[in-house]
């Protein structure tokens, strides 16, 4: 199950970051960006995003850079990862490159709200042992805009700070775990192109149900939100505007021995990311990145 939620994750999450003759879109935004994570260690990508009022489309190109990944693989290792949101088409392309195929998801699958579900299940066993076991409070999120313009590149931009908290108490080790994910976010509503991005995300959520704000601008912070948006949906509506710059960093808190007089904390940085917008290039952009080979085998991802 938890396979199946990855999956489905994604595909949905691959709009952060489509094949055929029908790749139209009015904007192009070239970011490049980076990450930080605490196993792996650096990948660094430049990421193409290309929108029209009925499509999203994204190609991202990433290098792992960090040294142990050079000497393990002898080299940097690459990889190629391509989205496309139709709405025209009802569906959503997953572009596999090395196996050469094409994963479409119709849009059916994602508006089935017991689908979607199904991905949360969980046998009456697990979720008693689990229930027993762990106590997870209420996440605490906060959103702040800031007043002040600030200049990033060529773009004037607000600036948003949000903090989101999360804490599990694992009452049979007598330890909790907590979460801290905090996001800075520069956004302008004057960038060239920025009727297109609005416009492709208001027909999403009108098409397919999907919160818009999920696959914004702080969709860096809101992978760690589960759940409805709707309880924090007033704070979200508060951010607005195309993300020109983003900076987040997860920090990981573990505090064992809560039952004795000296409890242990261990304090670690698991993941930090950034990504800033470079270029934008308006109608005439070569729209061959976005182009399947017509080989490409396509799988469709069918209702039981």
């Amino acid at each position: 199950m938890i396979l199946k939620k990855h999956i489905f994750f994604t595909v949905l999450l691959g709009l952060l970051f489509m094949a055929s003759a029908d790749c139209g879109a009015d904007v192009l935004y070239v970011h490049n960006y980076r990450v930080e994570e605490y196993v792996i260690g650096e990948k660094r990508s430049q990421v193409f995003i290309a929108y029209s009022p009925s499509s999203m489309m994204m190609d991202k190109e990433t290098g792992y850079t960090s040294s142990w990944m050079k000497r393990l693989f002898g080299k940097v290792k690459t990889e190629r990862h391509s989205t496309r949101f139709m709405l025209n088409k009802d569906r959503i392309e997953e572009v596999d490159w090395y196996n050469e195929k094409v994963l479409i998801l119709p849009f059916e699958r994602i508006t089935d709200t017991g689908w979607i579900k199904q991905m949360d299940e969980q046998s009456a066993a697990v979720q008693d042992i689990l229930k027993n076991r762990y106590k997870v409070k209420e996440p605490v999120l906060s959103i702040r805009v800031t007043p002040e313009k600030i200049r990033i590149g060529a773009w004037t931009c607000v600036k948003v700070v949000a903090d989101l908290r999360l804490e599990t108490l694992d009452m049979k080790k007598h330890a909790k775990s907590i979460t801290l994910v905090s996001q800075q976010l520069w956004v302008s509503e004057t960038i060239k192109g920025y009727d297109q991005y609005r416009l492709f995300y208001e027909n999403l959520e009108t098409k397919t149900g999907i919160a818009a704000q999920r696959l914004k601008g702080l969709s860096f912070l809101l992978k760690y939100w589960q759940g409805s948006l709707d309880p924090i949906k007033e704070s979200l509506a508060k951010v607005k505007g195309y993300p020109v710059k983003n900076k987040m960093v997860v920090t990981a808190r573990y505090i064992s021995h809560l039952n004795t007089d000296s409890p242990r904390t261990v304090t670690k940085i698991i993941k930090q990311e950034e990504m800033e917008l470079k270029e934008i290039k308006m109608d005439d952009f070569d729209k061959t990145r976005f182009e399947v080979p017509k080989e490409f085998k396509q799988n469709f991802i069918e209702k039981k």
